[in-house]
């Protein structure tokens, strides 16, 4: 479990500060757009952390999957919510639509 926290923590950190301090340059975009970079990242490393944390002592994490419906669910609605918060919610969210 310890393994798991720690090389999520380390691979979020690492890519949530190198979009932070050179993602302008990165991705030639203006600050707003980074900043939603970032959040979209943030998220969808979230995302990717729950599947990783299904099953913590597994080599695969997949097997069982379809047969969980309440957690499907739950990642097509946080999915959903944050394509939501982007394309409709941009104001309230402060984000901006990605092409």
């Amino acid at each position: 479990m310890w393994r798991n926290l720690l090389a999520q923590s380390l691979y979020q950190i690492t890519v949530l500060l190198t979009f932070q301090f050179r993602g302008k340059s990165i991705f030639n975009v203006d600050k707003r757009v980074k900043n939603t970079i970032i959040f979209n990242t943030f998220v969808f490393c979230q995302v990717f952390n729950e599947f990783n944390s299904r099953k913590l002592e597994k080599q695969n994490v997949f097997e069982g999957l379809h047969k969980n419906r309440l957690f499907m669910g739950i990642i097509g609605v946080t999915v959903i919510l944050q394509i939501v918060m982007v394309v409709v919610l941009k104001d309230f969210a402060d984000t901006e639509k990605l092409n």
